[in-house]
């Protein structure tokens, strides 16, 4: 890859949602210790929290990354949350369909998939 495609895609990434990340107070941690810890809270408490984390997302998060909230953002939004993983985005009709490969285990799949 060329020295100026990976300036690119760094910069990119920067204004599309690293900045915003750190002012939303996000951290950086490693995929073991997430794995570890998320791996001892009982699945049923991760569906949970999913759920109610999903739904300040739009309310919360959004606005940082878009002035108007809407069906459209919503999906950039995602796109841009999943960047962090290797993820593929369908459309089967006008259904939206994210496969995410995490690496995190079962128990950080209940959890996202319940948001």
């Amino acid at each position: 890859m060329p020295v100026s495609h990976l300036i690119n895609k760094i910069l990119k990434n920067y204004i599309a949602g690293d900045r915003y990340f750190q002012e939303l107070g996000f951290l950086v941690v490693s995929k073991n210790l997430i794995r570890n810890v998320l791996g001892k809270v009982e699945e049923r408490y991760l569906m949970e929290e999913g759920k109610q984390f999903g739904a300040v997302i739009a309310k919360e998060y959004m606005p940082y990354f878009f002035t108007d909230v809407s069906s459209y953002t919503l999906l950039e939004f995602i796109d841009i949350w999943l960047s962090r993983f290797a993820y593929q985005h369908r459309i089967d009709c006008k259904r939206h369909i994210y496969s995410v490969n995490h690496d995190l285990g079962l128990t950080t799949q209940s959890f996202l998939e319940s948001i």
